[in-house]
């Protein structure tokens, strides 16, 4: 018996390999055929996505629910950008702004108010005569100084311009500065002389010091009086005199408020005419 496998015969390299048979499709409805399947389309390439440049937004589209780009959320007022020649919210058109002029005119700063040279009449309701005691005398003249302040001997309403006061002031000065000459070069002479004695000296001190000390309590009244005036004319109140007596700059501040203009408001210190 032999045991031998058989061995499988070789195809012939020049015969034709046979054809298989192609699947041919079911007829549609032939029992025992499965449906038609459809062809898959092709699915086209996708573009890489691209980042958007620096400085430029991303426009994306806004899921549901959201607000889209830019626009405010529910609820919240929008705020929109004046376009070119409209006016921002809650302006007018044509109103202009602080500082600025309407359109076609020239802006002005504000000015105020200036008075002229204190005088007669209005504003500042000077005397226009020097007989008139019941205003000031703007300009007045050494002489009708002198005058004025006799006559207004306690007059301690109304006002006094600083022509009034100064020229006053000045004369004061001036006539006890020539008093203390006079009294010094008689001191000197009669201590001297030989044939004045003592005594005789001691009495003429004695009355030249009584005449001083009466014209001295003479003037006191209309000078006081005249300062009161003079701190009214400068819109200041007639007690701040008193200023004066605080000790080293005491006189220093009196001088130079007599030394302010006169001001308008200075006329409620007028008596009543």
């Amino acid at each position: 018996m032999n045991d031998t496998p058989p061995v499988p015969e070789q195809p012939d390299p020049q015969q034709p390999k046979p054809q298989q048979p192609r699947y041919a499709p079911p007829v549609y409805g032939a029992p025992g055929a499965a449906a038609p399947v459809p062809p898959v389309p092709p699915v086209p390439p996708v573009a890489p996505a691209q980042q958007p440049q620096y400085g430029q937004p991303s426009y994306e589209q806004p899921q549901s629910g959201q607000q889209p780009y830019g626009q405010p959320a529910y609820g919240q007022p929008q705020y929109v950008q004046p376009q070119y020649g409209q006016q921002p919210y809650g302006q007018q058109y044509g109103q202009p702004q602080y500082g600025q002029a309407p359109y076609g005119q020239q802006y002005q700063a504000p000015q105020f108010q200036s008075y002229p040279e204190p005088g007669p009449g209005e504003p500042f309701d000077g005397a226009a005569h020097p007989d008139d005691l019941s205003r000031p005398l703007y300009g007045a003249s050494i002489g009708q100084a002198f005058v004025r302040f006799f006559k207004n001997y306690a007059a301690f309403s109304g006002r006094a311009s600083r022509s009034e006061y100064w020229w006053v002031a000045l004369m004061l000065f001036g006539a006890w500065l020539v008093l203390a000459i006079i009294g010094g070069i008689a001191s000197e002479a009669m201590y001297y002389s030989s044939s004045i004695s003592y005594s005789s000296i001691s009495i003429l001190e004695s009355m030249l010091g009584f005449v001083v000390f009466v014209g001295w309590v003479g003037i006191i009244v209309p000078s006081l009086a005249i300062t009161w005036r003079r701190l009214h004319d400068a819109d200041l109140a007639g007690p701040m005199f008193f200023i004066s007596l605080v000790p080293f700059f005491g006189g220093i501040v009196l001088l130079i408020l007599h030394a302010l203009p006169s001001k308008v408001r200075g006329r409620r210190f007028v008596r009543n005419r």
